[in-house]
């Protein structure tokens, strides 16, 4: 059977757009943006213009680039905007995106928060932006299905009928962001030493579901003129749904514990993961990784707007804002598949973890607590390779050195904490409090395990990540510490 391919045309992108004093680029969420020059980035925004699924369109992009472009490496990381606004792969990925020398590429593809909340800002500065009409990002928000005491039915029901909407609400999107890709291989106006080399797409979320779809039914059709791929990788996040295909460039999948229906179904609310219909064996294109403790979110640095959104999210007794690191796991992951892309060098497979015979059930408040009465969850069972990281990886199917007190399943620890596991939803983030006492374990897995606590500054799940994954040279990922971040990410490969 031939696949028949498409080519994507190119968006015409004009600009950079003039930015005074009252006049400057609208900006959603501005996590990050103030390290910007710290990194000695810039920031510019372009218009694009084109046609897709038959009718015009004109939107912006938002570059971010080194300002000394002898800095770039060639390697651009794409996003589209979410459809209620703001940029989630950016507030993950920003630091190793300035450290890598990557160029940011924020796509304005859809069309309820481009024109509600872009537009709808600042009506002068926008004039010209235009899309298909559809629903608007006013029509989407506070309308995730939530439901009381819901049957997993019930619950993905809900929210695929609601996911729907989006791409009703989207039918340009995909072209869009096909053309946009196609345009920037050739470089930015004035700027050809933007061209792109490698061009790499992920998304968080409900972008990340948009990332699946891409790889499900346009990396195929919509081509470059010379019939390759308009993008070298893919990185869908936080999202989940039916097991996606091999394409012929690599695909990375992650997923965070918060992302599974049987630690959001105490909730009431659901998410785009269906059971484990996502997993499949990994492939030479294919990669799968599952973090147990991972939020939906990052809570560890709140900036003000966050605090405001959650200040009344109420918490179980004893519980906290989960402090666990998802920005380190994107960042490593994000240097891997760009190795991965560029053919340097093929990731590790993810180490598949021992479990319980029976999963361990959670409490009424969604946390993983032995001997609760309520339904039993889904066991996460994989884990990125963290150390060594990519920079230090040895080849395939070779094995990574781990440190001695983990090895020989010791631990040097003069404390020890416990995770009670409690998972809070007020953007669906997840919650991983600490005890006084016990020995700390995450929470949701069917299975248990302790790590070395040597380090006491502070919290020792902190202090280990900040020993391990430091602010490094170009191009990597971080210093090789004396003590390695986590034990439960030290992978022995195959």
């Amino acid at each position: 059977m031939t696949t028949r391919h498409a080519q994507a045309k190119h968006a015409l992108i004009r600009g950079p757009v003039p930015e005074t004093e009252g006049d400057r680029a609208v900006v959603l969420e501005p996590y990050g943006v103030d390290r910007i020059p710290t990194y000695d980035y810039v920031q510019e925004e372009y218009l694009v213009s084109g046609t897709a699924a038959g009718d015009p369109y004109s939107t912006r992009i938002l570059i971010r680039r080194p300002a000394d472009m002898a800095s770039y490496t060639g390697r651009a990381l794409a996003e589209v905007s979410h459809i209620w606004g703001g940029n989630s792969v950016w507030r993950a990925f920003n630091r190793q995106i300035m450290r890598g020398g990557f160029i940011w590429v924020g796509i304005d593809s859809q069309a309820p928060s481009a024109l509600d909340l872009i537009k709808g800002v600042d009506q002068r500065r926008y004039a010209e932006m235009t899309f298909s009409s559809g629903e608007l990002a006013k029509d989407f928000a506070g309308s995730i299905p939530f439901t009381e005491n819901p049957t997993p039915e019930v619950l993905a029901r809900e929210y695929d009928e609601f996911k729907e909407r989006w791409w009703r609400a989207t039918p340009q999107s995909f072209e869009i962001i096909a053309q946009v890709a196609n345009a920037l291989r050739e470089g930015l106006p004035g700027l050809p030493e933007a061209a792109v080399r490698t061009l790499l797409f992920a998304g968080i979320s409900q972008t990340g579901g948009v990332v699946r779809r891409f790889v499900e039914r346009h990396h195929a059709v919509l081509r470059r003129p010379e019939g390759g791929p308009v993008f070298d990788g893919y990185m869908p996040c936080a999202s989940g749904g039916p097991a996606l295909p091999d394409v012929d460039v690599p695909v990375m999948e992650v997923l965070g514990e918060a992302e599974f229906q049987s630690v959001r179904w105490a909730c009431g609310v659901s998410g785009q993961v269906r059971g484990l219909t996502h997993r499949r064996p990994d492939s030479p294109s294919f990669r799968l990784y599952e973090v147990a403790g991972m939020a939906h979110r990052e809570t560890r640095h709140m900036s003000d707007r966050d605090r405001e959104r959650l200040r009344d999210c109420p918490l179980p007794e004893g519980a906290r804002w989960s402090t666990f690191p998802n920005s380190h796991v994107y960042n490593a992951l994000l240097e891997s598949l760009s190795a991965w892309a560029r053919g340097r060098r093929h990731p590790r497979p993810p180490a598949s973890w021992r479990r319980r015979a029976t999963p361990t059930p959670c409490s009424g408040t969604g946390s993983a607590t032995p001997g609760a009465g309520s339904a039993p969850r889904t066991p996460t069972h994989r884990s990125p390779p963290w150390w060594p990281p990519p920079r230090w990886a040895g080849p395939p199917g070779t094995t990574a050195v781990r440190p001695r007190s983990v090895a020989n399943g010791s631990s040097s620890a003069t404390g020890t904490r416990t995770a009670t596991g409690a998972s809070t939803h007020g953007s669906s983030t997840g919650c991983w409090p600490l005890a006084s006492s016990g020995r700390r374990t995450p929470s949701s897995c069917g299975w248990r395990r302790s790590w070395s606590t040597s380090d006491r500054r502070g919290s020792p799940f902190r202090a280990r990540v900040r020993a391990g994954v430091r602010r490094g040279a170009r191009g990597g990922v971080g210093h090789r510490a004396r003590h390695p971040p986590l034990p439960c990410l030290t992978a022995r490969a195959g």
